[in-house]
């Protein structure tokens, strides 16, 4: 059990790194041609910088928060997995508690 819930945080780490390291260089490759758009507007500009699906400014939207998904994710992990260490220490140990006598 442990070791795949170690698998899986490890594998929600890698995974908001690289949604992370993808929402910069998205977010740097789309305000590349709005600057040029900015300068000198033109129709082509504004179609590479619509919102539309799978387009740069949506991409440069979702990433950072996949990137948040992700983190939570390995978080919950992490917690799971601490739960599941402290479980295969062993049962603590009862306390004793003192039997009365009844009378």
């Amino acid at each position: 059990m442990i070791p795949a819930v170690e698998r899986d945080m490890h594998r929600a780490e890698r995974e908001a790194a690289a949604h992370r390291r993808q929402a910069a260089r998205v977010t740097a490759a789309w305000r590349r041609p709005a600057r040029s758009f900015i300068d000198q507007p033109s129709l082509l500009l504004a179609l590479v910088l619509a919102t539309a699906p799978e387009s740069l400014a949506h991409r440069a939207t979702y990433l950072p928060r996949w990137a948040e998904i992700s983190i939570d994710s390995a978080a919950f992990y992490r917690r799971r997995l601490a739960h599941y260490q402290t479980e295969a220490q062993g049962p603590c140990q009862p306390s004793r508690t003192r039997r009365t006598a009844r009378t």
